[in-house]
């Protein structure tokens, strides 16, 4: 009867330490898969801000840079006495 008790003891804590691990391994799992997921919106948040950030530069600078286009080709073309008449054209 002692042995019967034993080896049923052996057994429930064989079958116990079974299911404990694969509990602690799927929770494992879980927090590994939730890291990654967190990890790539963030990552994914990160590049979104830097792309607005991207295009408010590239919204702002153009203007700047028409203006400098177009001081520059008036101060090229002011003194050619053709480019008055190309203007009037259009």
């Amino acid at each position: 009867m002692a042995l019967f008790l034993g080896i049923a003891t052996f057994a429930g804590i064989f079958i116990l330490f079974l299911v404990l691990s694969k509990a602690l391994n799927n929770t494992v799992n879980q927090l590994i898969k939730i890291t990654y997921l967190l990890q790539k919106e963030f990552d994914l948040k990160k590049e979104r801000f830097a792309i607005a950030a991207l295009l408010d530069d590239e919204k702002n600078k153009p203007d700047s840079d028409q203006e400098d286009e177009e001081s520059d080709t008036a101060d090229e073309h002011s003194s050619d006495p053709g480019y008055k008449k190309q203007n009037n054209k259009k």
